[in-house]
């Protein structure tokens, strides 16, 4: 069976208490050759749980999972029993694992077909907003690097999904948003956004699953971030001091992380300050470096990435 059994610790499992999260591992076996026999919800779930499983788990396997997720794709693709909304989510977790890749293992391999999976994949779900929300932050920073003057438009669109669904689109865009110079008024916005974002107002927030163990632990690190990259030394720390006190923050994988920066917010903040008003700092920040998906997603028995 491909679902390993969650293990036997469970306790706090989908809940808002202080117990250890969940844990689970997704896929079992190698991935090379993998998805290649399965149809129908197997096939779906084969792809899937490849993903979750490197995500989470084997951060050094992400191109081989990639690979496993790029033949799911493909035969989804003639399947009739997978919709629509099936083969948009394949493709949605294969951009999803490449910008991991990128990130955090320094490897854009796998990242030259992103923007054409996410382009599918919102023709194919047209109204699914977590789609619509990774396209906007694909457009929004490939026009900002190579078509200017589209910026403003891209940056349009990602206001409107703010309008629609702001507790997941400040998580999405706000990594890369925070990024940019602060001549553009964006990392400004951001931090304006962070301050009006309730996490106890969204239940997924406050919950721990598999996917997510230290959902409220991690939110509040990149929040601390987006206000040291505008120079806000106060509200770094109170964000900084959320996240070690967020339920299950002692089982916490990536707590050093923010100790470290508890422990030197000068020196943290005088990185961001050093880069000036019109240089980006998308290469020196925790929202988009070699930890930016785990901080959130990686389970305490995962490989620790340091």
């Amino acid at each position: 069976m491909r679902r390993a059994m969650l293990f036997a610790w469970i306790l706090g499992c989908g809940g808002t208490g202080d117990g250890p999260p969940p844990e689970q591992r997704w896929f079992e076996g190698s991935f090379e050759g993998a998805c290649t026999t399965e149809t129908g919800r197997a096939l779906f779930e084969c792809g899937d749980d490849a993903a979750w499983d490197a995500l989470q788990w084997r951060h050094e396997e992400r191109g081989a999972a990639i690979d496993a997720l790029s033949t799911a794709i493909d035969r989804a693709s003639a399947d009739p029993e997978l919709d629509e909304e099936d083969r948009a989510k394949l493709l949605w977790r294969r951009v999803q694992l490449a910008v991991a890749l990128v990130a955090e293992n320094n490897d854009g391999s796998r990242v030259a077909s992103s923007s054409a999976d996410i382009d599918r994949a919102a023709r194919l779900v047209p109204d699914d907003f977590r789609i619509a929300g990774w396209k906007a932050l694909f457009d929004m920073l490939i026009t900002y690097q190579t078509r200017p003057e589209e910026f403003p438009a891209a940056r349009a669109r990602i206001d409107e999904l703010f309008e629609l669904a702001p507790d997941y689109t400040l998580p999405v865009v706000m990594g890369t948003a925070m990024a940019l110079p602060l001549d553009t008024g964006y990392p400004q916005e951001m931090a304006r956004r962070v301050e009006e974002f309730d996490c106890a107002s969204f239940d997924w927030c406050m919950r721990a699953t598999s996917r997510v163990p230290f959902q409220q632990a991690g939110i509040e690190l990149l929040f601390a971030e987006i206000h040291a990259r505008v120079g806000d030394r106060e509200l770094a720390r109170v964000h900084l001091e959320r996240s070690l006190s967020a339920p299950r923050a002692e089982h916490w994988p990536y707590r050093f992380v923010a100790e470290e920066k508890l422990a030197d917010l000068d020196g943290w903040l005088a990185t961001f300050a050093a880069r000036g008003e019109s240089e980006s700092v998308l290469d020196i920040t925790e929202n988009n470096g070699r930890r930016a998906c785990v901080i959130c997603h990686g389970p305490p028995s995962a490989p620790v990435r340091d």
